[in-house]
């Protein structure tokens, strides 16, 4: 078993609580789960939750720390990056554009962009793909290194993202248009053409139309204003934590150009809370009207099919950015998000007039505490049962985890260790800038003991060798490995290749 080596640290300060009003559910179970859940780990990282029903947070309470090493435990005011959950923000703030005729959902591609050339994309893809098709990922196109750059390197401005999308974005499959497939993209492009189409950005486009209209005043879509507002939870790892001290946070953290449309928003439980309760009250806020009720109305209607699971959400289709399913026998709208050093949820079932919202700084474990926690919630909010079972059961499933992830860590340090450098030439002859015309310039030095560092944009990371010829491990995103190849001209490092793009050597 983990030693709970936390436990006279957690007891002061894993939960502060306000309940806004007087209700006799009992949520006993599900508290306690979490400070045990967390104790288990002995990693105090931050989760808030907010459980909403009929119209009013009925239960928020707020554990752990939102800056481990200074202590700073969560608050109600404590705000946390949300990553994919800002999907239905910006879907809706869309559909209030598309309610103001400033775009139609019908809209392509063509329409859209018409003196634009889009070089992998034939006439008829751009006749065909919507804007409708883009916020519900069926548009079978794509564009990876678009998402790159505004999601991890943050080397990029308008132009930039605009030569991108008409120099690298593709057709996936022929048949793939209509079929739901998963991804960034169709948001990331939109706001492209709102950047370029508007005096307004799409961030600024997001906080008039969805966050003040709904009172989120602890919500911004910049960094920088966030953490000038107030207290942004840092980020951490469960993964981290095992090797290095828990009180480090992820290098990783999120900045002004890393934040975007489909991942860019920083906000507290509270605020996520009034998106529920305006879902829930065909767009009424505090007894005002705040959005439209067609609005809201299209908003939570099935536009594709998304037949799959999450764990334990089950999903059968995708509305204007929530997925829809069968949960505990309801249909619920939903979504989760998830980056480094964050996972976050937030739902609710429109026929039961009930939501859940769950934040939370680290990435790893949270995924299951989530999980647990909306199984507990649910089953508490419909009378199935008192939470009790579910929080064995995620107790048990935490637990497990936590405790073979060491021995599965460590076979894997050790597997990647073995392995024998594969390079031609002195390391040294591998240093130097890498340059690529859209997506930035990587950067490698060797440090007194001869290891590679890389930087690119936001993104560092150290090397491993890997298993073909001059090729090295990098991972710029945390426990994701993806080979680096150096290409050659007459025995000279020429350039390199990352992900299907080639950099340069200056």
């Amino acid at each position: 078993m983990i030693k709970m080596t936390y436990l006279a640290l957690l007891s002061t300060v894993l939960a502060t609580s306000s309940v806004h009003n007087a209700q006799a559910t009992d949520f006993s179970a599900l508290t306690k789960f979490v400070k045990q859940a967390k104790a288990t780990t002995a990693l105090p990282s931050g989760t808030a939750i907010a459980i909403i029903k009929d119209g009013k947070i009925i239960y928020q309470q707020n554990f752990g720390y939102s800056d481990i090493a200074n202590k700073k435990p969560v608050t109600e005011e404590t705000t946390f990056y949300v990553a994919s959950t800002t999907k239905p923000f910006y879907a809706l703030s869309t559909l209030i554009d598309i309610d103001n005729k400033e775009l139609q959902a019908n809209d392509t591609l063509a329409s859209l962009f018409p003196k634009a050339s889009f070089k992998q994309l034939s006439p008829e893809v751009l006749n065909r793909v919507t804007v409708q098709d883009l916020l519900v990922h069926g548009s079978g196109i794509e564009n990876e290194d678009l998402g790159w750059a505004v999601a991890y390197t943050g080397i990029h401005d308008l132009s930039s993202r605009k030569q991108m999308l008409f120099e690298q974005t593709t057709e996936l499959e022929k048949n793939k248009h209509g079929e739901f497939d998963y991804t960034n993209f169709g948001y990331n492009l939109l706001s492209v053409w709102s950047d370029s189409n508007n005096k307004l950005t799409w961030q600024e486009k997001m906080q008039n139309n969805v966050f003040t209209p709904l009172g989120m005043k602890h919500t911004s879509s910049v960094m920088s204003t966030a953490r000038k507002n107030g207290d942004v939870a840092k980020p951490y790892s469960f993964i981290n934590s095992i090797e290095h001290k828990k009180t480090e946070p992820l290098y990783l953290e999120k900045v002004d150009n890393t934040m975007h449309s489909a991942g860019g928003m920083v906000t507290s439980a509270s605020d996520m809370a009034q998106m529920v309760i305006a879902q829930l009250n065909q767009g009424k806020v505090n007894g005002k009207q705040v959005i439209p009720a067609s609005i809201i109305k299209t908003s939570q209607s099935q536009q594709i099919i998304a037949e799959g699971k999450y764990d334990d959400f089950i999903r059968d289709g995708y509305a204007w950015g929530w997925f829809t399913g069968d949960y505990h026998g309801e249909r619920m709208l939903h979504h989760l998000g998830g980056f480094a050093g964050t996972h976050a949820l937030i739902s609710f079932m429109p026929e039961k007039n009930i939501g859940l919202v769950v934040l939370n700084n680290e990435d790893f474990i949270s995924r299951r505490v989530t999980g647990a926690i909306s199984h507990i919630a649910y089953s508490i909010l419909l009378g199935q049962s008192d939470g009790t079972v579910e929080a064995k059961s995620g107790l048990e499933t935490v637990t497990s985890v936590a405790e073979e992830m060491p021995t599965m860590l460590a076979k894997h340090k050790a597997k990647l260790a073995s392995r024998e450098w594969q390079l031609s030439n002195d390391k040294k002859d591998y240093s130097g800038k890498y340059a690529h015309p859209t997506l930035g310039s990587i950067e490698i030095s060797l440090d007194d003991e001869e290891n590679f560092a890389l930087t690119w944009g936001q993104l560092k990371t150290s090397a491993l060798a890997f298993t073909k010829p001059n090729s090295i491990r990098t991972e710029f995103v945390m426990f994701n490995g993806n080979m680096l190849q150096f290409n050659q001209v007459d025995n000279e490092i020429s350039s390199l290749s990352y992900d299907g793009n080639t950099f340069k050597k200056q």
